[in-house]
């Protein structure tokens, strides 16, 4: 069973001057190979997309993670997702 995500869109309407979120041209470019950032109860993480079928996409882990006990995702580990979970988007 797949751990709580955090809705990144949720918390920048909360706290708009200080929780930014990709906007929604930035999300819908998206494609398979994309690094996204998401967070689970607490620890935001990198997710290589592997599928996309907007607004749903899945991933897998992409790099180590520290509270694995508490959300239970680890490297390699595959995720599915929302675009309202996105956090980053990285565009290296």
């Amino acid at each position: 069973m797949q751990a709580e995500l955090v809705d990144a869109q949720e918390m920048h309407k909360k706290n708009p001057d200080t929780f930014e979120v990709p906007s929604y041209v930035t999300i819908a470019r998206i494609s398979p190979g994309s690094l996204v950032q998401i967070a689970s109860y607490g620890e935001r993480f990198w997710v290589e997309v592997t599928r996309v079928n907007q607004p749903s996409y899945r991933g897998r882990v992409d790099n180590d993670l520290l509270k694995t006990d508490e959300h239970g995702f680890d490297f390699n580990d595959s995720v599915n997702f929302e675009a309202r979970h996105i956090h980053k988007v990285y565009h290296g």
